[in-house]
């Protein structure tokens, strides 16, 4: 299926629903000045995976399940190993089937997946998304919905990719670094992780960092000094985790809002009270919104 373009004034995005409904892009032409993208371009085809995108969904849950395993009312759960030659499941489904377009017009579109119960996720799920753009930027909707008899553990989360340069710097506040293992499995919580004090003040990245951050404050503010733009990145409802990752051998770099804690279906860490994890009855839904908002700098 090919891409779908969006368009509202200056703003464009674009969507791939056979790319799991991912992102191609999102960027801004002013009549005055040059584009800029706000996350990462790419062609369709310049796509043969979902990291090749500019932003892909996590759906029904984000990040890693240990071994791809885990206990839920009382069974044990073994998953498929979805990513390289990892022995964990990772970001859930959604980002590596196609989706089916439901509606559209000139600055919106909504998608819809209907997965069926299976070695990747062993629960009958609806997963819906929809793209909008407005005056104030790009609003993302993911919502997924139990369409089992059995009730399921959930999550959600987004995996944008934002263009790096030298001068780019990430501002936002959070209050723990989580700690992993060699495996990439949360160990506990830095609460001094000399990368927290460089996010407040909002200075320029920190590189090789591949860690989620617990009891995150929204907004994110990501600044591209050289461009003179800024995009805020929020979360409808709000979510205190997000995953930071800064490749150093990249021109870009992730902030991912998610809506619990890596690994959460396996329990949470030594003073967390809450890791995220939400269980959703048969017919019941969640939903999470990610807000993109430019701004001249």
């Amino acid at each position: 299926m090919s891409p779908i373009d969006l368009t509202f004034d200056d703003f464009w995005a674009s969507v791939s629903p056979h790319h799991g409904a991912g992102l191609l892009g999102f960027s801004i032409a002013p009549e005055e000045g040059e584009r800029f993208d706000f996350v990462r371009g790419v062609a369709v085809d310049q796509v043969s995976q979902p990291t090749d995108l500019g932003a892909f969904l996590l759906a029904p849950f984000s990040n890693r399940i240990g071994n791809a395993q885990f206990v839920f009312d009382g069974a044990t759960v073994q998953l498929a190993a979805n990513f390289r030659d990892e022995p964990h499941a990772i970001h859930g489904v959604a980002w590596q089937k196609p989706f089916d377009v439901t509606a559209q017009d000139a600055a919106s579109v909504s998608l819809l997946l209907k997965h069926t119960a299976d070695a990747s996720w062993p629960w009958n799920i609806e997963v819906r998304a929809r793209y909008a753009l407005d005056s104030s930027g790009l609003k993302c909707e993911l919502v997924v919905r139990n369409c089992d008899a059995r009730a399921m553990p959930a999550g959600l989360g987004f995996h944008p990719y934002f263009p790096r340069a030298r001068q780019t710097h990430l501002k936002t506040d959070a209050d723990a670094v989580v700690a992993n293992g060699g495996d990439m499995l949360p160990t506990g919580l830095d609460r001094g992780h000399p990368v927290l004090e460089t996010l407040r003040h909002g200075g320029a990245l920190t590189l090789g960092v591949d860690n989620g951050l617990s009891g995150w404050r929204e907004p994110a503010m990501i600044t591209w000094p050289d461009a003179g733009w800024s995009l805020a990145i929020a979360t409808q409802p709000a979510t205190s985790w997000a995953v930071l990752y800064t490749p150093e051998d990249s021109e870009a770099f992730c902030f991912e809002p998610v809506t619990h804690q890596t690994n959460a279906v396996n329990g949470a860490l030594p003073s967390v009270e809450d890791n995220g994890l939400r269980v959703l009855e048969p017919g019941r839904s969640m939903t999470l919104q990610l807000l993109l908002s430019p701004s001249r700098c």
